[in-house]
């Protein structure tokens, strides 16, 4: 019983030593690399964490450039709403090392219509930055159609496009429609221009 007693205890130390190993290695990491502020505030203001990056291509120029420093507010959706015209950050478990930044154009509820291929949310035909109207593929249709109830997006799906006009670009004409879960944060521009 008290050899028992002693293991229990030595294999608990050994928990409490790695748990305190893992903590100064996060914060170590962390604080390496100088640019990481965790504001977990749960109330009325902030509720992610927030760090900048430098984008790495141009799906969203010129609104934002390759190589621009942004500013990446994780779990930002944890506590605010999502919004049309937001840039988000999307992550996908088949791409696990990279994220996406994607403009968040179609939310739940909203009606969908493709007409002589250009993309209309809620009666408003959706252009990129400059103005320019999106093009659909008949493969983006099905894709973009095919889902919908009644014309219109399901709960907890969301539409997101680049800025890119082209029909091959990598966005909802792409792989459809993302789950909320996909959404990782909300990026900010900085100004840096």
């Amino acid at each position: 019983m008290e050899k028992k007693i002693t293991t229990n205890v030595g294999i608990i130390l050994s928990l409490i030593a790695l748990t305190l190993v893992l903590a100064g290695l996060t914060n170590q990491i962390a604080s390496k690399s100088g640019n990481i502020s965790n504001n977990l505030s749960r109330g009325t203001n902030d509720c992610y964490i927030s760090t900048i990056k430098p984008v790495r291509g141009d799906s969203l120029s010129p609104y934002i450039h390759n190589g621009e420093k942004v500013k990446v507010l994780f779990n930002y959706y944890d506590c605010h709403p999502l919004q049309r015209g937001d840039i988000v950050v999307l992550h996908f478990a088949l791409r696990p090392n990279k994220l996406y930044l994607k403009r968040l154009l179609g939310l739940p509820g909203d009606k969908i219509k493709i007409i002589d291929n250009r993309l209309w949310i809620n009666g408003r035909l959706i252009k990129t930055y400059e103005g320019k109207t999106y093009l659909f593929t008949p493969k983006h249709i099905r894709k973009i159609t095919a889902p919908l109830r009644d014309s219109t997006i399901n709960p907890g799906y969301y539409l997101v496009l680049s800025n890119q006009v082209s029909s091959t670009a990598f966005d909802s004409r792409f792989f459809g429609y993302v789950e909320k879960h996909h959404i990782v944060g909300k990026i900010v521009k900085l100004n840096n221009e």
